[in-house]
């Protein structure tokens, strides 16, 4: 008696945009294979028929599937998708379109549009949580997870996640960071606790590694595809081989931007106590609850819970700009936060440098050349 021939191991591989790719492709019982293909590969990987591995560089971001086919002795064929959740790494702002020059008047002033005139390769959409503890950034894999990343985006357009605590903090056995949990329970003074309501569960889309610094949908433990409202930040790189194989792997969705991951590992870093709290007519235990004291009696005090007031979809690339000789020009960056208004001030010819920051804190810059006619 044996097995069916099959296709084995992961076939949700993690996979950078620009990073060399290398996965071997296993099967059930090699003595007995016939063949082996793979089609529908992304731009520039390649599969390598004698030693059944897939290596190259993947030029492009989103979600691909590729096909594997293995022909066994005897005639069984067996086909199974391969998954490539492609995400690109954390990079600067790169300069999309040139400024031309600009002519203005002394006492004029003149408006520059900076929509297009830059680029952030690695985000195309983010949300912003602020929160007690400080801002926490979260950069979103749509083209990779997009009907995670929809889920998400619908609770917080619904204002599901405003008011809402951060209401699990776990550290694993030797006391290194672990995850940080919450959009599950929601506090306001006149209504007390409640649960944030949930709407149908999203299909699983593994295949991103959980690394450090990562954002992933909670689910419940044999049902990999129960994940509604609740999230987790894991702030430790050595749970990704439990967390990406786990309950068939969790979801992950987006990252924390850089300069805001302190925030979550300074919330991880709390003091955790268990409380039983009153929701409507029933009550719900609530284990490894952050609180910004040393201490605290029972039952639970909500001032000291990490609280997030408002959650908000932040502009993706922040401006600032400076003048050379602001005898000539002057420029300041409008309300809009994507003009520039330019103010001649005495004939001459000037420089203004224009500098685009991202959610990283990484910039770049560019000059438009000013004249005062």
């Amino acid at each position: 008696v044996r097995a069916l021939d099959g296709i084995l191991g992961d076939l949700h591989p993690p996979i950078f945009q620009g990073s060399s790719f290398l996965y071997k492709i296993e099967v059930s019982r090699p003595e007995a294979l016939t063949k082996l293909e793979v089609t529908g590969l992304p731009t520039l990987l390649d599969f390598n028929k004698t030693t059944h591995f897939i290596t190259g560089t993947a030029t492009e971001d989103g979600l691909k599937t590729a096909t594997i086919t293995a022909t066994f002795t005897g005639g069984q064929v067996v086909s199974r998708s391969l998954i490539l959740r492609i995400i690109r790494q954390q990079t600067a702002p790169v300069v999309k379109l040139p400024f031309t020059t600009v002519n203005v008047a002394a006492a004029a002033t003149t408006t520059v549009s900076l929509t297009g005139k830059f680029e952030d390769p690695d985000t195309t959409s983010a949300v912003r949580f602020t929160t007690t503890s400080g801002v926490v950034d979260i950069i979103l894999y749509p083209l990779a997870t997009p009907a995670t990343v929809a889920n998400f985006l619908s609770y917080v357009n619904n204002q599901s996640y405003d008011n809402t605590f951060f209401h699990r903090s776990v550290a694993d056995a030797t006391g290194s960071l672990y995850i940080v949990q919450g959009g599950g329970y929601q506090y306001v003074p006149a209504n007390g606790f409640t649960r944030v309501t949930k709407a149908a569960a999203v299909q699983n889309e593994p295949g991103i590694s959980n690394l450090k610094g990562t954002v992933a949908m909670a689910k419940v433990g044999g049902n990999p595809n129960s994940a509604t409202s609740e999230f987790f930040v894991n702030l430790n790189d050595l749970n990704k081989s439990n967390l990406d194989a786990q309950n068939e792997g969790f979801t992950v969705f987006g990252r924390v931007s850089s300069p805001t991951l302190a925030v979550m590992e300074g919330i991880n870093g709390l003091t955790k106590k268990n409380y039983t709290v009153l929701i409507g007519t029933g009550t719900q235990s609530l284990t490894d609850v952050p609180i910004t004291a040393a201490s605290t009696s029972v039952p639970i005090d909500p001032a000291l819970l990490v609280k997030v007031p408002t959650v908000t979809q932040p502009p993706i690339l922040t401006y600032t700009v400076t003048s050379a000789q602001p005898s000539i020009a002057t420029a300041t960056i409008a309300a809009s936060g994507t003009d520039l208004t330019i103010t001649g001030v005495a004939a001459g010819s000037t420089t203004l440098t224009v500098t685009a920051t991202d959610l990283d804190g990484l910039t770049e810059s560019q000059n438009i050349t000013v004249t005062v006619p």
